[in-house]
């Protein structure tokens, strides 16, 4: 008797194959075993590296998510998944945080929304951020131009930092500045570039979408 294994199922792209996974659990799983380097690389935009395995397994459910309800005419299917792991951390996020204790008696006038909490989770994410890179708080207020063409200047240079995918992954991968390739598409002198460094990574980050509240406040 013949034995005919299956032939496994031939995609165009992983478009269709994010399509064929919606009806086939083992498909679903393989995806989700086959991306899981993308997950986590997805889940640590939102949260520290450290923090990842406290996040992994709504990482991955929001992949899940992601995969059921795909449809083709939302683009990339990463781009949409990145986007769902991200909204999802951060509404994990969101439900652990803990404003201060609320007297039972305040509770009718006492109002904590959830744009508070946010605000709140945005900037401790972006705390974390900027020490990867080496950068405080305090060390980016001090390293933030007071005179407004030095200012102008550094922004367009971070502008054309966040702008360029390229060198937006330099970036990301070394914890530095191009200053000389940044320095050439910008327009900007490198040595501007140089000494406002900590200020124009802290302004390029920024520009990642998920820091909605901040980028609204820094404008």
């Amino acid at each position: 008797m013949n034995n005919e294994t299956e032939n496994p199922v031939e995609f165009e792209n992983l478009n269709e194959r994010v399509l064929f996974a919606k009806e086939s659990p083992q498909e679903m799983n393989d995806l989700i075993g086959e991306y899981i380097p993308f997950i986590r690389n997805a889940a640590i935009r939102v949260i520290p590296p450290v923090e990842y395995d406290s996040y992994s397994s709504t990482a991955m459910e929001a992949f899940a998510e992601a995969v059921l309800k795909y449809r083709m005419n939302e683009g990339n299917f990463l781009g949409f998944a990145s986007l769902v792991i991200s909204n999802r951390i951060k509404d994990q996020i969101r439900k652990e945080y803990r404003p201060r204790e609320i007297p039972e008696e305040e509770v009718e006038t006492a109002h904590i929304s959830f744009d508070e909490a946010d605000r709140s989770v945005e900037v401790g994410m972006f705390r974390a951020e900027l020490a990867e890179y080496g950068i405080t708080l305090n060390e980016l207020l001090k390293n933030s131009p007071r005179h407004k063409s030095t200012r102008q200047k550094a922004n367009m240079a971070a502008e054309a930092l966040a702008s360029d995918g390229k060198l937006f992954g330099l970036l990301r991968k070394t914890g530095r500045i191009p200053v000389i390739k940044l320095g050439e598409i910008s327009g900007i002198a490198c040595k501007l570039i140089e000494h406002r460094r900590k200020y124009i990574i802290a302004r390029a980050l920024l520009k990642q979408d998920k820091y909605s509240y901040l980028k609204e406040y820094v404008k």
